[in-house]
């Protein structure tokens, strides 16, 4: 599960890549409506396997050592970050993927690059630290 969640969330960064490149000149808005609509539903359900079943079962099998639970801590507090700025860059796809104003595309691509290189980084820390515990290769 956590290997198929990984690839799904690297193949949206992957998405949001090509559209933070594309912009403004070579917009393609089926893109754009393609990642609005993926965006919020993919990291609701990565983040309810995570804080569900992932990071419970990696807490357990560290034996609830401090830095097992502070680890956790923050990766759970990225989740509400990622949730918030999902939202908007969801708004802003969708504005742009329907023809309609954007403020500023020069910030949209910025957002989007911020957005997946802390995806990116987020899936990194728990390759490193909780795949190896279940077999998973992230």
């Amino acid at each position: 599960m956590l290997s198929r969640l990984h690839a799904e969330k690297l193949a949206l960064c992957d998405l949001l890549e090509a559209i933070a490149d594309s912009l403004p000149q070579a917009l393609n808005r089926e893109q754009c409506l393609a990642a609005s609509g993926k965006l919020e539903p993919l990291l609701r359900e990565v983040h309810a396997y995570e804080e569900g079943v992932l990071f419970p079962a990696y807490i357990r099998a560290q034996g609830n050592a401090q830095p097992s639970v502070e680890l956790v801590a923050r990766l759970k507090a990225e989740h509400i970050e990622d949730a918030d700025f999902a939202a908007e860059l969801a708004e802003g796809l969708r504005r742009i993927g329907q023809g309609l104003d954007v403020l500023n595309v020069d910030a949209l691509s910025y957002m989007l690059r911020g957005f997946f290189a802390a995806l990116r980084r987020h899936i990194a820390n728990e390759r490193e630290a909780m795949a190896p515990l279940f077999g998973a290769k992230g």
